[in-house]
């Protein structure tokens, strides 16, 4: 209900009920700034000139406690979207299990992007809607048994055809439903070199893992018996603990749901990056990572693939370096680590924290200008007032970082 118009003074409008529960509702520490923030005025002179604006005020701030209101709600329900993990009547919390499976950090971050019900049964339809994701979760439930299960990636599904390599325990099989192993990750590492084969990425099939395969989704997977659970490179003890059904035997689903696991993007302090700073590094890891650029090391995101971080080997004296090309009066120090675990070959914000940062305007007189210590969150900034040009992070062994800029 609108409130209603023409008040004559503050007591008033405070009186009105179909204004006041809307405001309390919100917050209580409103109502003491109700004159100033809702109408922008300071005496009730005004009021009756102004109080024409209070309705359009009043639809904002009811938007605004429901965006506040939804937000905390993700936040404690980050499936809340979901039409499996919802459901009752099992003996326990099919969310709360969902949401030990993945990192805390992970599942305040879990968006559905895919619906098979809402956007269709067919292999292109998760592709159009899944290829470029990772960290991806997906749900599944069996038609034939009522099984309902999970797959996790860390490397993204792109249509491209073939194996994907996924680092040795970092993808997982999971059976939420029934009881038994709802909290088990069943890993990539049954079979020698089985992380070379963690997912089959073909335009063709949906979600499919593991080389033979542990877990085939094929096209039109919600009418045909296109599906089947088996074992291969995966650690579950067979097909049948996996969804209830084991080769031979093909099923065909019920709903298939599909969650993004990214974080927002960082947003940098105040300030400007220099145009142009070219990286350079002692060493690099190459079989996981690749040399710094300033795509990989300026995106804003701790999310990292095979070209999203960089790496140097355990040497008696490693550095990554920063050259802005000129001297800058730098603000700033963007630095991300490995925060969530998934760069390739499991480095961790272990490899970032505790590393110290050194500044030049030369290239060969170097002053430690801070250390990392230890992260809270994926990218970390720190403040500084300096003029430099070159920036590096050195330890005596390896580092590893997924994002590496500075700000003037």
């Amino acid at each position: 209900m609108r409130p209603r118009l023409g008040y004559d003074t503050v007591p008033d409008l405070l009186s009105d009920k179909s204004i006041v529960p809307h405001i309390v509702y919100w917050t209580p520490n409103i109502v003491c700034q109700l004159p100033r923030f809702l109408i922008g005025f300071h005496t009730e002179r005004h009021l009756k000139h102004s109080i024409h604006g209070i309705g359009s005020r009043w639809r904002l701030l009811n938007g605004h406690r429901r965006k506040f209101m939804s937000m905390l709600h993700r936040k404690r329900y980050p499936f809340y979207d979901s039409t499996m993990l919802l459901q009752s009547g099992f003996g326990y919390d099919l969310q709360a299990a969902a949401k030990a499976l993945l990192q805390p950090a992970w599942s305040q971050h879990a968006t559905l992007v895919y619906r098979a019900s809402d956007h269709g049964y067919t292999a292109s339809a998760f592709h159009s809607y899944c290829d470029g994701i990772a960290p991806l979760f997906i749900v599944m439930r069996a038609s034939n048994t009522g099984y309902i299960f999970t797959a996790y990636t860390c490397v993204p599904f792109t249509s491209s055809g073939g194996y994907k390599y996924a680092p040795a325990g970092q993808n997982w099989l999971n059976r939420l439903l029934p009881a038994g192993y709802q909290t088990t990750k069943w890993t990539n590492t049954a079979q020698t070199n089985a992380e070379n084969t963690s997912i089959y990425d073909i335009s063709s099939y949906g979600p499919t893992f593991g080389g033979g395969h542990d877990l085939l989704i094929g096209d039109n997977f919600g009418s045909e018996n296109t599906c089947y659970a088996n074992k291969y490179g995966y650690t579950h003890p067979s097909g049948t603990d996996l969804a209830g059904t084991q080769l031979p035997s093909y099923f065909y689903l019920m709903d298939m749901e599909a969650y993004a696991l990214v974080p927002p993007l960082y947003t940098p302090p105040p300030g400007t990056i220099p145009s142009g700073i070219v990286y350079s590094q002692s060493s690099v890891y190459t079989n996981y990572c690749s040399p710094a650029t300033a795509t990989d090391m300026q995106n804003n995101t701790c999310v990292p693939s095979l070209q999203t971080g960089t790496n140097s080997y355990a040497g008696a004296f490693e550095w990554v370096m920063m050259d802005l090309q000129q001297v800058y009066r730098v603000t700033s120090v963007v630095i991300g680590c490995d925060f969530y675990g998934i760069l390739p070959g499991g480095w961790s914000k272990s490899y970032t924290e505790n590393r110290n940062v050194e500044y030049s305007t030369d290239g060969s007189n170097w002053t430690v200008l801070f250390n990392t210590g230890t992260f809270s969150e994926g990218i970390q900034d720190y403040a500084v007032d300096v003029d430099a040009r070159y920036i590096r992070i050195v330890n005596n062994g390896y580092i590893a970082i997924t994002e590496f800029y500075a700000l003037y």
